[in-house]
């Protein structure tokens, strides 16, 4: 098959997931209260401009400064277009579903570096076609895909041999939400382990570079602590130890638990906190004892799978980075495409549960059946992982043959590695 049929088909499959994902954002009304206030943002941002986008008499459902520029874009639009309320519904949306359909593509042509047109296909398929993934943007009407394609391009580019850039995409990324922190630690060690003291210095300038460029706007008329201001005040909005997530302390505790509950004498908000350094230790064992780049996305997916099942205050569409990250490598084996289907299960039905619950106003701590069978699967898919990278990583790894070698759907690594 040529080149220009495998962009073709690449490009068609694209293009009839915009046009799927459009229309059902203008058929379906979204969450009422997100669209509400993301519209109430953008049109004071196309009016009052971003130096008094973080004035605290506006409140503080603001965004960090990336959604915010988003938030200017499509509110100087609609002083323009003068659209209705469903078409300033869609014009809302215009952004995260160009970030979807940029994200099935990345996933197509990296994949097409080390696999055949087929196997391309079948993986942006599985994106595509993720009922949870297309329910968090086309009728949820949610972000999520605006920081994870910058999520997964900078880990690409760190695999690539280009960690500047990789890290510059990386700040950007939490420049449009805070989640993206889960990948640092897995992009720091294989920054460290993969390059030069230059090339850390690069990569720390990149990202210093763009949070000062990204902020500066917004800086006007506020202390010079306003990025650590802006963070926290984000995460110090819901104090849950799970935030309708179907995760660790939903399953021991319920949801709307206070994460400052103790579990002997510790408050979940630490004890969380110690759960993810420990997944953070297993990946570097991970990282430390496998150089190749399928160990790597294992490693990612591990690491941000985690952070979303043990750290406090998540919420239900915080798994999406780690579908994003399992995907790549869905089709190494028949355990991990299993598990691609039952966090992808797991991810949708939190989703409905999640809407429903906003939707009928039912913030209280429960348990009910739905959430300890969702992160009774998410953890089973955690458990499964971390076996998987334990003891089937280095029976394949002693095989060595040029078939195992070839089917590593993971990004490519860069051609001077070793």
């Amino acid at each position: 098959m040529n080149s220009r049929t495998v962009i073709v088909i690449g490009v068609s499959v694209a293009l009839l997931m915009t046009a799927v994902e459009l229309a059902s954002v203008a058929h379906y009304d979204g969450l009422h209260w997100d669209i509400r206030s993301f519209a109430a943002r953008a049109i004071q941002m196309a009016y009052r401009g971003p130096a008094n986008y973080y004035d605290p008499r506006l409140g503080d459902d603001f965004y960090p400064p990336a959604i915010a520029y988003d938030q200017w874009l499509v509110g100087w639009l609609g002083t323009i277009l003068m659209p209705g309320v469903a078409g300033f519904r869609v014009l809302m949306q215009v952004p995260p579903i160009i970030c979807s359909v940029l994200l099935a593509l990345t996933i197509f042509f990296v994949a097409l570096r080390t696999d055949t047109v087929q196997r391309a296909v079948i993986l942006m398929l599985l994106y595509v076609l993720n009922p949870g993934l297309f329910y968090d943007v086309a009728v949820w009407a949610q972000n999520d895909s605006m920081y994870a394609l910058p999520m997964f391009l900078s880990f690409v580019l760190v695999l690539r041999g280009r960690p500047a850039l990789g890290w510059a995409l990386a700040a950007l990324a939490i420049l449009v939400k805070p989640q993206p922190v889960a990948l640092l630690p897995v992009l720091g060690l294989i920054t460290l382990l993969r390059q030069g003291p230059l090339q850390w210095t690069f990569s720390l300038a990149a990202v210093a570079a763009v949070i000062v460029i990204g902020f500066l706007p917004f800086q006007l008329n506020h202390h010079i602590t306003l990025v650590p201001d802006v963070y926290a005040q984000i995460g110090e909005r819901f104090r849950s130890a799970s935030s309708r997530a179907f995760n660790f302390p939903a399953l021991v505790f319920g949801m709307g638990v206070p994460d400052s509950v103790r579990v002997a004498g510790v408050s979940y908000f630490v004890l969380g906190g110690f759960l993810v350094l420990a997944t953070y230790v297993f990946v570097a064992r991970l990282l430390l004892q496998h150089a190749g780049d399928r160990a790597a996305t294992l490693a990612a997916f591990i690491g941000v799978l985690g952070f979303f099942l043990f750290a406090p205050r998540m919420h239900e569409r915080y798994g999406y980075a780690a579908l994003v990250f399992l995907i790549p490598i869905a089709l190494e084996s028949p355990l991990l495409m299993t598990a691609l289907l039952l966090l992808s299960a797991a991810f949708y039905s939190n989703l409905l549960y999640g809407m429903r619950g906003i939707e009928e106003l039912r913030f209280g701590a429960s348990r009910p059946w739905i959430v300890i069978c969702g992160a009774l699967l998410n953890l089973t898919v955690f458990a499964a992982s971390v076996w998987y990278a334990s003891y089937r990583l280095p029976a394949l790894g002693s095989v060595g043959s040029a078939s195992e070698e070839r089917s590593e759907t993971a990004p490519s690594a860069p051609a001077t590695e070793q």
